[in-house]
């Protein structure tokens, strides 16, 4: 991928194909990040796992007595930060969270759960358990062993539509 704005249907598409595989494949093999809220100028990150559902969309639990949980009622705009240790990857996410409501889809997303991580069944049970969505507007995924020293930034629109993808220097 050269450097620079890539415009969606261009001839870099092969390149935006791999590129967009990598990042789903990324959120898909990683299970916990953290995730930064920010309620009257004042910062809060908590360390949660995350459910890759489609779309570059993670949904995430919490509790509703938490920090997290009444900050994003308030300010829906999160910051997701994922990262295995290692110092050639990452992925930083920015997007907006929203409560799930739905009995239907509550129910939907615990037994989901309980089939990647069965000892959270005494968790799924509580009444103060809470489901969040999150959507993305900006994705920045770093990887060095392409690259070194910059990292690939998708721009999506509300429909989870990929609208720009650049390529920017870190360092």
């Amino acid at each position: 991928m050269k450097r620079g704005l890539i415009e969606v249907g261009k001839s870099e598409n092969n390149d935006q194909s791999i590129l967009e595989e990598n990042v789903i494949k990324y959120l898909k093999d990683h299970r916990q990040c953290v995730i930064g809220t920010s309620l009257n100028d004042t910062p809060f990150v908590a360390k949660v796992y995350y459910y890759y559902i489609s779309n570059y969309e993670l949904v995430f639990s919490t509790f509703s007595h938490l920090n997290k949980f009444k900050n994003i009622l308030k300010n829906p705009k999160i910051a997701i930060f994922i990262d295995d240790g290692s110092p050639a990857n990452c992925l930083h996410y920015q997007g907006t969270a929203e409560l799930i409501t739905s009995h239907e889809e509550i129910d939907k997303l615990r037994e989901y759960i309980l089939t990647q991580d069965p000892p959270f069944r005494k968790f799924m049970k509580r009444s103060d358990i809470k489901f969040f969505k999150v959507k993305p507007h900006t994705i920045y995924y770093t990887d060095y062993q392409k690259k070194l020293f910059y990292r690939d930034v998708l721009k999506l629109d509300n429909n989870m539509h990929i609208t720009e993808v650049n390529n920017e220097r870190i360092f």
